[in-house]
Order: structure tokens, then sequence, then C-alpha cells
């Protein structure tokens, strides 16, 4: 059976792979200064590229040029001929790498960290409300938040993607080096935090981040923005990172940091290596909607993503050693869940590669949660499923189910599936 995608393009990038090669060789430095830091801020501030003003009467035509063309509504956006549309609500949450807290978005400025405490029942649902809030995160620069995502090797820093750049919120002692910290009076057990503001190439609402392993390195995607932004967190630096002309929607960064996979909003996807920045692409044959999530097995030699609408997951396995990007794809199928299958709208894979939930939209929405093994090939094993509650699912069309599903390290699944419930689970208990 063939897989949903196929190799489409291998691309090098010179002049990002140089400036990436930069940033990194910056953040190994130990000799950054404040002062350093505050220069590369004000740099990258400069650098960055106003979004282009169309004026009115143009605009009207160039409206039905697009119509008649039938220009994609981001490229409208992208060249000032339409105004963006406002973001939905957020859905994301993000688990702290180490302990049970939870940062939940809760509304289009405000950020939630809430202690999700002892492991939860088999079926307990929490509200986002219900939870015990230990932090509310908020300044007048959050606005738009699209994305949540905490600091790996620290878990003293969480990045909030927002209107323009990134709020980088600090607990504890003022951060060395880096962009310029403002001291921020906040809501919970913490009377403080610092602030420092991380901004992108282009305007816009950032969507999507990831982390390098380490923690040294950042990336973000801005909405309707080809590429993403690359942040050096140490230093205040940045450097835009691209590839083709179709703006980018998801992130993921490879458990070893050899790689970083960029979901495109047309459905394709692309690998880029990090020692020389070259990149491998992928097209969807089967739907032309975003992908809506990739995860890395954890010895980084496959990762399985997943169209927003599609019936099966696809696998891609490395066929070579770092950094190589030759690889093959697998097409792979849900298991049979008890009930009418439905359509993938979102999942989560924990970071021991041994469980899987999957979002599905259809005659009855739930989340069903497989057992999976990944090597030599990808194969699920169903467990349960988890149903939404009475009151979503009659609120609901199957076509606009937005899920957003993520494991903390201890095992625990918290899902959301509307802008306040969140439901909590042990997996191990199906």
């Amino acid at each position: 059976m063939p897989s949903d995608f196929q190799l489409i393009s291998r691309i090098d990038t010179d002049r990002s792979g140089g400036s990436i090669q930069r940033l990194i060789h910056a953040s190994d430095a130990s000799s950054s200064t404040a002062a350093g830091s505050q220069e590369g801020s004000s740099a990258s501030s400069a650098s960055r590229l106003p979004a282009l003003a169309v004026p009115e009467s143009v605009q009207v035509i160039a409206c039905k040029i697009a119509q008649t063309f039938k220009v994609p509504a981001w490229m409208q956006e992208y060249i000032g001929i339409k105004h963006a549309e406002p973001l939905p609500p957020c859905m994301s949450l993000a688990w702290h790498p180490a302990t049970s807290q939870v940062a939940i978005a809760s509304s289009h400025s405000h950020v939630h960290v809430c202690n999700a405490g002892a492991a939860p029942s088999r079926r307990q649902k929490q509200d986002a409300a219900d939870l015990q809030s230990e932090l509310l995160l908020w300044h007048e620069v959050q606005q738009q938040i699209g994305a949540l995502a905490w600091r790996p090797s620290s878990g003293q820093q969480l990045a909030v993607g927002c209107s323009n750049g990134v709020c980088l919120w600090s607990f504890g002692k003022c951060p060395a080096g880096g962009a310029p910290a403002l001291k921020v009076a906040v809501g919970g057990i913490h009377q403080t935090a610092w602030l420092s503001f991380l901004r992108t190439y282009r305007a816009g609402p950032v969507i999507s981040l990831a982390w390098h392993p380490n923690g040294s390195l950042l990336a973000a995607a801005v909405r309707n923005t080809p590429g993403f932004t690359m942040f050096d967190v140490s230093s205040g630096l940045s450097t835009p990172v691209a590839a083709g002309l179709t703006p980018a929607s998801l992130l993921s960064w490879s458990p070893n940091g050899e790689y970083v996979l960029e979901g495109s909003i047309d459905g394709s996807f692309r690998i880029w290596e990090c020692h020389k920045w070259t990149d491998a692409a992928w097209a969807s044959q089967g739907s032309m909607r975003p992908l809506c999530g990739a995860a890395w097995a954890p010895d980084s030699k496959a990762v399985l993503v997943a169209n927003k609408g599609s019936r099966q997951l696809v696998a891609l396995y490395f066929t070579q050693q770092p950094p190589g990007l030759e690889a093959q794809t697998f097409p792979v199928s849900l298991p049979a869940c008890g009930v009418e299958a439905g359509l993938v709208q979102g999942f989560a894979w924990d970071a021991a590669g041994e469980r899987l939930a999957v979002a599905l939209d259809g005659a009855q929405q739930r989340v069903a949660v497989f057992a999976t093994a990944y090597e030599p090939i990808m194969t699920l094993r169903f467990l349960g499923s988890i149903p939404l509650s009475p009151e979503e699912s009659r609120n609901r069309n199957s076509e606009d189910l937005e899920a957003a599903l993520a494991f903390s390290a201890g095992g625990i699944l918290a899902s959301r599936t509307s802008k306040t419930r969140v439901q909590l689970h042990l997996c191990d208990q199906l």
C-alpha cells in the first residue's frame, strides 16, 4: 500500500545554513555579555521585515484578480490585499518537562500554569479553571497567543508564541544574557517573573514553537509566513530559515537535536538537518489540509505525521545516519476501535514511544489510545477510547472539532477539545 507522502525536493540553503551555524556557535560560547545580548536583540529588531502596505484603490483591483485566479487566502494576506483573519482561541497546552505542571492558554492573552496534582483516575475530567492554578501570566505585549513550549533542561522558562514574537517567561532569578528582561508582577505563588520579548522577522502571530533538546535554540513559525525564525536564547540573536513560498504551520525538533520538521499549510512537510541546514520535502498525495501533528520516536529514527481529516497516519523512517535525509514513508492504519472509524484531528505520542493518543472525529467524537512499537516497523494495538462529554458532542459539528493532546513525562495524557475543558487520563488503565 503506497504512502500518502512523496519526496519532492532536497534543497541546500547555504545562506541560512551559515547563519544558523553562527547561532549555534554563539550558543556554545560562554563569554556573551548582557551588553552584547542587547545589541544582538536590537539588531534583530532593526532587521525585521515590515508587512507590505497596499493602497486601497489597488486592493480593490487586486482582490478581483485574486478571486478570478483563485489566489490562496494566505497569499492575499501575505502581499497585503486582504486583511488577516483573527486567530481562533488558542487550544495549546504544554507539560513541564519534569513536574506535573501544565501550561494552558485560557484566552488570546492569558496563560495559566496549573498543577495537575496526583495522578488522575481513568476518566477524570478537569476544567482549566478547576485545576490548581499556580501562575497567571499576562502582559500587554502578550496578545494573540498561538503556541506554548517549556524550555528543555531548564524548567524555569516558558515560551509563549504571540503577536509579532515570543514572550519568554523566566521564573526565579533574572536570566543571564539574551534579550533584555523586564521584571513583571504575576498572579500565583510567584510574585514576580522576568519577561523577555523575542521579535520575529515577519509581523503576525506565532503559531508554532519548537525547542532544541538542550534548550539553546528556539524555532518559531509565524502565520502565513514561509519558513521560521531561529532564536539563540542565550545571545538574543535570530535568523530566518526558509525554503519555498508555502507558509509553515507546525514545527517539531527531533529528540537527538539533528532534525527540524516543518509542516506547511498545504499538507506537505520538509525536514531540515542541523549540520549544513539542507532539507528534503515531502508532498501529500491525498490531502491538501495541513498537518495536525508530528511526533518523533525516542531515538529519532522515525517520525509520525498526519494530515487533518485523514483516516491514517504516516511513519517516516530514516535510512541513513544523521545528518542524512534519505528516508522511506509507510502508511499507518488505525486498528478497529470498536465503533465507526473517524477522521484524525490531532495526536500525541509519549516520550517512551509506547502510547499513542489520536483525536478522532465522526459519528462519535473521541480520543483513541493505542499501544505502539516502532521497530522494525510501526505497529498499533487498540487499548481503549475516551469519549467527549455529551455536552461537547451536542454542541459540535463534525467538521469543526479542534483537539490538543499532550503526554506528561509521567505518562498522563492531557486532552483539550474546547476552549476551557481539559481532561486528564492515565492511559495504562485503559
